[in-house]
Formats: C-alpha cells, structure tokens, sequence
C-alpha cells in the first residue's frame, strides 16, 4: 500500500478549501509587514521612500488601496507592529 492516494486526497483537501475561501471571500487583502520601511499587500511589494511616501511596486486594486491605508492609519494611530493582517 503505498501514501499517494491519501497524500494526493490531503492536497485536494487543501486545493478545495482554497477555491472555497476564494469564491466566498474574493476581496481579502492580506498585508504582510517586511520591516518598518517595507511589507506587501496581496503579495505586491509596498515600501516607503526617504520622504515618508509609500510606494507601490506594482498598482494596487481599489480594495488594496483601501485596505492599505486602513492598515497604515491604524499602525499610525496604536503603534503596533502587526506582522500580518486580512482584510475583508
């Protein structure tokens, strides 16, 4: 008896649940903190520049924006040093 059928069950599991959270939360954003001056949001590099500016690598959608600066004005308004959040 070999493992491939329950290793292969195991990662359709896995590859269901994905799709599942996928159709019924198509909007998260997940923000990933780097360090101080850098972190990503849905996996986008975002860093902040010498003048305080925060920069996108790539564009972000309108809801990653949106959850972005949630997520700044929060960090800015507690001081936590969050490592990583979803937003809904």
């Amino acid at each position: 008896m070999t493992a491939e059928p329950a290793i292969k069950r195991l990662f359709e599991d896995q590859i269901n649940s994905i799709n599942y959270h996928n159709i019924t939360h198509p909007m998260d954003v997940e923000i990933i903190h780097i360090d101080d001056r850098h972190l990503t949001v849905n996996g986008k590099p975002v860093k902040q520049d010498i003048n305080q500016n925060w920069i996108a690598e790539h564009e972000l959608t309108s809801a990653e924006a949106k959850a972005f600066n949630r997520h700044i004005t929060m960090l800015q308004e507690t001081g936590s040093k969050v490592q990583k959040a979803i937003y809904t």
